[in-house]
């Protein structure tokens, strides 16, 4: 069972033997024709995961290979099952770091991890991908297992975690990837005085006072 082979190889085939022609888009760059794969439309899709406001969570529960490492580098978390295994296969076809990888693998697994993932290929296992910080959860037994790892976690954050306050700092988090510490600073100032005059403060700090459960305000589906 796969989580995500990677790329048809059947269709790679037919790009090399010219059956399926690639060509170049406004820009210059040379895309390939098939609409699924390698335009600027689908890289975007890639990194839908990172524009969501809710945190996403990657239940690895097979293989994972190719675009497949792409997908779930653009997850917040990683969860995956005790038996699987990760390649990143690019460089043993002839290709190149697709999909934002040479962007996400870096900043989270550090560069000489990364550079190791992509130009070596190898295969490696669960415990391997938690050592160098390419999953955060390793789940044994049964594969389904680590499906019910990452929707009880979501539960608990849910219960315990003031939706809005999730949402903000996922925005924070990934804003300041690409930005300077003060930058960070100033955006966090203006955070942290909206964040006291919410009713999820007041909420949080009784919750907390009075050993319950906190009911914070949820989060409109328009935001």
């Amino acid at each position: 069972k796969m989580f995500c082979p990677g790329a048809d190889l059947n269709w790679l085939e037919e790009i090399g033997s010219g059956s399926s022609p690639v060509s170049s888009n406004s820009d210059g760059k040379s895309t390939a024709s098939n609409d699924s794969v390698g335009s600027s439309g689908d890289s975007l899709a890639s990194s839908y995961f990172v524009t969501l406001k809710k945190p996403i969570i990657a239940a690895i529960n097979g293989g994972c290979a190719g675009y497949g490492i792409a997908i779930a580098m653009f997850c917040d978390m990683r969860f995956c099952a005790e038996n699987v295994t990760f390649t990143t296969a690019f460089a043993r076809l002839g290709l190149i770091a697709e999909y934002g990888l040479s962007y996400t693998l870096p900043r989270i697994i550090g560069t000489s991890k990364a550079l190791r993932l992509l130009w070596a290929a190898e295969r490696i296992n669960a415990q391997q991908a938690l050592e160098i910080g390419f999953v955060d959860r390793v789940i044994p037994g049964p594969r389904q297992n680590v499906i019910n790892a990452a929707c009880d976690f979501i539960r608990q954050i849910a219960r315990t975690s003031s939706p809005t306050s999730l949402m903000i700092m996922k925005k924070q988090v990934y804003d300041s990837l690409d930005s300077t510490l003060g930058k960070s600073m100033e955006e966090m100032n203006k955070e942290l005085i909206a964040s006291l005059q919410r009713a999820d403060m007041r909420e949080g700090v009784q919750a907390f006072v009075n050993k319950r459960q906190p009911n914070f305000v949820r989060i409109s589906s328009k935001l």
